[in-house]
């Protein structure tokens, strides 16, 4: 992907203040472009996004089972066999070391890939086999906030690796068996470490379910969360409060807030617009704690103030014309990445988009008259392929004002013209 803008030159941010002021205005929209495709899919469109820990290059997974980076120059896609479920930065991963460059990938029916962010080579792999000896490709990776072990979520189970050591690894349970009604049951679907280096980390699963372990619990586990109603899509801690954990529900228009000191209540909801789509809307809090971020199916992005009382949007703005199903902010700066769209499916035949019923016959009344034996040959009528109606993915400045003279700390972007 190149990001688009009216010339070549060089954009320098400022850097990120620790609570940046809104002040009501609408982001200035610093680059945009599309992922790639091809002809064995040409309806392609960012699934996930987000930049990498040193805020340098920006990784994408695609709906046509790729990975897409998008960093000053070149651009690179890097293939999968088959659907990619999840992936996650090397905590300490950094572009001028090549060593560190790397993440890890889940996709279906493989191992799971630790791949190098330069070439895309294979660096090692990390195996969960099944008791019918089936590979198992998790839903779901973090890594611990040291970096030192991989934690990869599946069905009623968390699978943990020495992230140095490659080859099998340590299974948590999270339910006894599958007939127990205890513990959390279902695909574990989202896994986050509370930032203060305790060990403390929440997995949720889409059986509507949220548990908080400890990395020296093993199986047991330190609480469970009540308030959820649906599928749980994501968790995430805020970065500055701890003891805050935030979480999405599947089709609901409520972002979940509670305090893991007192986890059997929901601290707050707060209100996006109304949810009808099965998609993950991915939500993130920005490095200061302050502000929370979520995009709705609509293309809008809705800002909530962590340090206000309401519970409703601060501020909500029209960034793109399909489902934003990623929102992410920069590490350093005051930068926010977005990436839109979703499958839509034509409701009527191939004649008509509208959806209307159209004969396809090629005979006409005339031509029956003529020979009344023919018989009225219809062809069969096949659904449309899904299609996207907005693929793509943008940089925002959160700031009213760029400072475009001397340059500062922070990420340098180029923006070359497609």
């Amino acid at each position: 992907m190149l990001f688009a803008s009216g010339n070549n030159e060089i954009l320098r941010v400022p850097s990120f203040a620790r609570k940046f002021d809104l002040k009501m205005q609408t982001p200035t929209l610093l680059a945009s472009g599309n992922p790639k495709s091809d002809d064995n899919y040409r309806e392609n469109f960012v699934r996930c996004a987000r930049w990498s820990p040193d805020g340098k290059q920006a990784l994408a997974q695609c709906e046509d089972r790729t990975f897409q980076f998008h960093i000053i120059e070149p651009d690179s896609v890097f293939s999968q066999p088959d659907a990619i479920l999840d992936f996650a930065w090397y905590p300490w991963s950094n572009i001028d070391s090549p060593g560190s460059s790397c993440f890890v990938a889940s996709v279906k029916e493989c191992p799971v890939k630790l791949l190098d962010a330069t070439d895309g080579r294979l660096r090692a792999s990390y195996k969960i086999v099944d008791h019918r000896e089936r590979q198992v490709a998790p839903h779901s990776l973090a890594f611990n906030v040291f970096g030192t072990h991989l934690y990869c979520g599946y069905e009623d189970a968390i699978e943990v690796f020495d992230f140095l050591r490659p080859g099998e690894g340590t299974t948590i349970k999270t339910a006894p068996s599958k007939k127990s009604k205890d513990g959390m049951k279902g695909i574990v679907s989202s896994i986050s470490f509370a930032p203060d280096q305790s060990g403390v980390y929440a997995a949720s699963s889409l059986a509507s379910s949220i548990t908080l372990f400890a990395e020296n619990s093993g199986d047991d586990a330190v609480a469970y969360l009540d308030g959820m109603a649906s599928a749980i899509t994501q968790v995430k801690f805020n970065p500055t409060q701890p003891h805050l954990l935030y979480a999405t529900q599947r089709r609901n228009d409520e972002i979940l807030c509670w305090d893991i000191r007192q986890p059997f209540d929901v601290l707050c909801r707060f209100r996006r617009k109304a949810s009808r789509t099965n998609q993950k809307l991915l939500f993130d809090v920005d490095p200061s704690g302050q502000w929370l971020i979520s995009g709705d199916e609509d293309g809008g992005i809705c800002f909530f103030n962590m340090f206000s009382e309401n519970s409703e949007a601060t501020f909500r703005f029209h960034a793109h014309n399909d489902a934003v199903g990623s929102v992410h902010f920069h590490p350093s700066q005051s930068l926010l990445l977005s990436a839109s769209g979703s499958r839509h499916f034509n409701q009527g035949t191939t004649g008509d988009p509208s959806g209307s019923e159209t004969s396809e016959s090629e005979s006409t009344d005339e031509d029956m008259d003529k020979d009344a034996s023919c018989h009225h040959i219809t062809r069969r009528k096949h659904a449309k392929p899904p299609f996207t109606t907005d693929s793509s993915m943008k940089i925002w400045s959160l700031q009213s004002n760029l400072d475009y003279g001397a340059p500062e700390s922070g990420a340098v972007l180029s923006h070359t013209e497609i």
